[in-house]
């Protein structure tokens, strides 16, 4: 009978090596296995980048197109209601932006 393979998991310790058919028994103790980890880690990543590309660069506004406006102000949560025209839209994102938090 040849080895088991393993599996790399990563529990409070830091990362272990254990047999596959071991598995179960880590996962019920909270560990979780190093892909689920990485995986976890690259979506939280991800997520930070997308909120940091919502923020407004009123530079740019004027050469965004007014789909990508209303896109901006969706992420932002600007309400856009009653505005059609580029403009207005520009200018509705930039007196947003100008908001104190």
């Amino acid at each position: 009978m040849g080895t088991l393979p393993t599996i790399r998991v990563i529990g409070p310790k830091g990362l272990a090596i254990i047999n596959v058919s071991d598995l179960e028994l880590y996962l019920a103790k909270g560990f979780k296995t190093e892909a689920e980890v990485l995986a976890a880690e690259a979506k939280a990543k991800a997520e930070a980048e997308a909120e940091s590309d919502s923020t407004v660069n009123a530079d740019d506004l004027d050469q965004m197109s007014v789909p990508e406006l209303r896109a901006v102000a969706e992420a932002n949560g600007i309400d856009l209601s009653g505005l059609t025209k580029k403009t207005p839209i520009v200018e509705a994102i930039r007196a947003w932006s100008k908001m104190p938090d």
